[in-house]
């Protein structure tokens, strides 16, 4: 079973630079230094068995690892080593004792200290020998001098071993990984968080990878651990917000969206059951993917609660706009002379996302078939309240309104909308409409509370305009009617 999360649409306008430049830095390693790793192996294991070393260590390893057994009788001990005459069994042995050899601590140390091969052997100082030399064909592979080996392990080596891979298809498959997790980490968080994050995760999972291995000295390579610690990060950064992840099993793939904090236990149980599965089998490092999502996801927790290096845009549960499919409902209603209907859907519409004035457009464009109706007026209402309430849509305001009265004999607006309508052509410098408003109230309503206000914005529009003669009017009529306001007092100050 594979379980992957997904970026989503990458903006180019501010492209993923770190996860651009880690998977660059990875590459970069492996083609100008790994790439004869594979070559230097092989160098120093046909050394191993050409150069007669084999016949000096194998046996010695075998009657090591059966006196430690405490086995009774002589060992069964290998003593062809000539390819070309070990049957296929001979050779699967020699190979798998060489392998043991090479992962043995234990004898390694002892053989190291001359505690196998005595320096009172005939052959002692040509063992010594062989010995440094194939020692020296090791050192030229990278992976092996770089790579983390808990037995041998040196401090630099917690660091190199996430950037050196095992192979170009190793290489391959953890940048695809990468940049996948990589983006989606990138995009929730600060890039002063996002490498510190990088290079702690891979250190924390290499930690936890130790733990289990304490005397391993095959060396651990590959960003893998880096890349859980990554996916550790999204559980926690991104918590219950819904991600998109693909998943297979078997033959069937699909895609769907869930909490980001879900995926932790799933990730970490596949890990674990393949662990105690296929441990022994497989060279893949389980424990450090382990720990590398445990140390992500703290890394991501403690990003969240405490250093809150997150860009929040990201965060935010972005809701699928289904305003076009609302709109081609409501269009496909009208065209069937069903207004009643339309109008439903697109009133529907707008309380799903009431800052879409594209709807409340339409919404006008829909009623305005019928303008003697009652129900003309009451939406029109209706939309000049809900549009006045944004400065940004006052343009569209004035455009509906002035519409609106196109259509109508005669409007049936409330005097509290009006008065704030005037308020709004002043802003915008309609003052003609304003003040045709203006003057219809002051003298029918001159008690309504909103009339100082509109009395003071339509003054400083004509004030703007250099028509002095009316800002002067206005002011006067602000400053004798409205005396006790803060917009008398306000205009009193203007010079």
């Amino acid at each position: 079973m594979l379980v992957m999360p997904l970026a989503e649409k990458i903006s180019w306008k501010n492209p993923p630079y770190i996860t651009i430049f880690l998977i660059l830095a990875n590459i970069f390693i492996f083609f100008s230094f790994q790439l004869n790793d594979n070559e230097n192996y092989h160098k120093a294991v046909n050394y191993y068995f050409e150069s007669g070393l084999a016949e000096i260590e194998i046996p010695k390893y075998q009657e090591y690892i059966n006196l430690k057994n405490q086995k009774a009788g002589n060992p069964k001990i290998l003593k062809n080593f000539n390819h070309s005459k070990l049957s296929k069994k001979e050779l699967q042995q020699m190979y798998g004792l060489y392998a043991k050899i090479e992962n043995n601590k234990n004898f390694l140390d002892k053989l190291h200290n001359d505690e196998i091969i005595l320096k009172n052997n005939d052959n002692y100082y040509s063992w010594k020998e062989l010995r440094e030399n194939y020692e020296s064909l090791k050192a030229d592979i990278v992976s092996w001098q770089y790579g983390f080996k808990p037995g041998y392990h040196r401090p630099f080596t917690f660091f190199s071993h996430m950037f050196l891979h095992g192979g170009f298809g190793h290489l391959f498959g953890n940048m695809i990984f990468l940049w996948i997790a990589g983006c989606l980490v990138e995009s929730g968080s600060k890039r002063q968080y996002y490498f510190p994050a990088y290079i702690v995760a891979g250190i924390v999972s290499v930690c936890f990878f130790w733990l289990f291995n304490l005397h391993s000295i095959r060396p651990l390579v590959g960003a893998s651990g880096a890349i859980s610690g990554l996916m550790g990060i999204i559980t926690t950064l991104y918590g219950m917000k819904k991600v998109k992840v693909f998943y297979s099993v078997g033959f069937y793939f699909n895609y769907l969206r869930v909490p980001a904090i879900l995926l932790l236990p799933i990730w970490i149980g596949k890990e674990l059951w393949s662990f105690y599965h296929y441990s022994e089998v497989s060279s893949t490092a389980y424990m450090a993917h382990v720990g590398g999502f445990l140390g992500g996801a703290l890394l991501g927790y403690l990003n969240a609660k405490v250093f809150k290096l997150i860009n929040y845009d990201a965060l935010t549960e972005k809701k699928i706009s289904k305003t076009p499919q609302y709109l081609e409902q409501a269009m496909e209603c009208s065209g069937r002379l069903e207004f009643d209907k339309a109008i439903e859907i697109l009133e529907h519409a707008y309380k799903e996302s009431p800052e879409d004035t594209i709807i409340l457009e339409q919404l006008f464009k829909t009623v305005k078939a019928n303008p003697d109706s009652k129900q003309f007026h009451l939406t029109t209402k209706k939309i000049l309240n809900l549009l006045s309430k944004n400065s940004k849509d006052y343009k569209l305001t004035y455009n509906i309104y002035c519409e609106y009265l196109k259509l109508v004999k005669g409007p049936r607006l409330p005097a509290p909308l009006f008065i704030k309508l005037c308020a709004i052509f002043s802003i915008l410098g309609k003052t003609e409409k304003a003040e045709k408003i203006l003057n219809f109230f002051l003298k029918k309503r001159p008690d309504m509370q909103q009339l100082p206000d509109a009395v003071f914005k339509l003054a400083l529009a004509f004030k703007k305009d250099e028509d002095f003669k009316k800002y002067k009017y206005y002011k006067k009529i602000l400053c004798a009617k409205y005396s006790q306001s803060n917009e008398a007092r306000n205009i009193r100050q203007v010079s």
